[in-house]
């Protein structure tokens, strides 16, 4: 089903990352096993969907971009943005969601992966910049592309990384909402996120001990 998807064969997706922010969950196919990993664009749709108002103070500020100096951090923060980015773009916060398309153009010019965002790509993000669809369209793209550039470059260790990210900016953005709305259907997706979990520490225990002291801190 993802080689047909993504019209690749089988030996070209066998270790690829899938994107992180389309509307289905996330698939990810590492030595031939598959782990499902809930999309930061899924979780924003659920919380909007449960009548639960938007809230800037949930996500990362882009003036905290100035943080990220390690490839470690500037990767998990990507996945960070990408998913405060589906969050705004759930919520038509478009204003905002400009800013952090911004953030997120820096921070993969600085991994080296802003190779996959052409000018032909960059002109379409800026004439549909009103066009909550199209975009999340387009930004599904630039993600799928990056994760392919990650793969045949023997970098898969920032896509995981970019991946977690995404994965763990979500579930804070559901366990803050409940501080306010006790939802039960916010309840039961974080109680799912158990399994998650477990794939994305098994994913990273890999390059534990193999890139940097705040690595493995962030793995424990």
């Amino acid at each position: 089903l993802i080689s047909g998807c993504n019209g690749n064969s089988e030996d070209e997706t066998s270790n690829k990352i899938d994107s992180t922010l389309l509307k289905n969950p996330s698939i990810v196919k590492i030595n031939n096993r598959l782990f499902s990993i809930p999309s930061p664009f899924q979780v924003a749709i659920l919380v909007k969907d449960n009548k639960v108002p938007f809230d800037k103070e949930l996500l990362n500020p882009v003036q905290n971009k100035t943080n990220y100096s390690t490839i470690y951090k500037q990767a998990l923060n990507l996945g960070i943005y990408g998913a405060d980015l589906s969050y705004l773009n759930i919520y038509e916060q478009l204003p905002d969601a400009a800013g952090y398309f911004a953030v997120i153009k820096i921070l993969s010019k600085e991994l080296g992966i802003l190779t996959t965002l052409d000018e032909k790509t960059l002109k379409k993000l800026e004439d549909n910049t009103n066009n909550k669809d199209s975009l999340m369209y387009i930004l599904s793209n630039i993600y799928r592309e990056a994760d392919v550039y990650l793969f045949n470059n023997n970098r898969n260790e920032v896509g995981l990384q970019i991946l977690a990210g995404g994965w763990i900016e979500s579930l804070y953005i559901m366990t803050q909402t409940l501080g306010k709305y006790n939802n039960q259907e916010i309840i039961n997706r974080i109680g799912d996120q158990k399994y998650p979990l477990d794939n994305l520490i098994e994913l990273n225990r890999p390059y534990y001990g193999k890139i940097s002291d705040e690595f493995d801190a962030f793995l424990e």
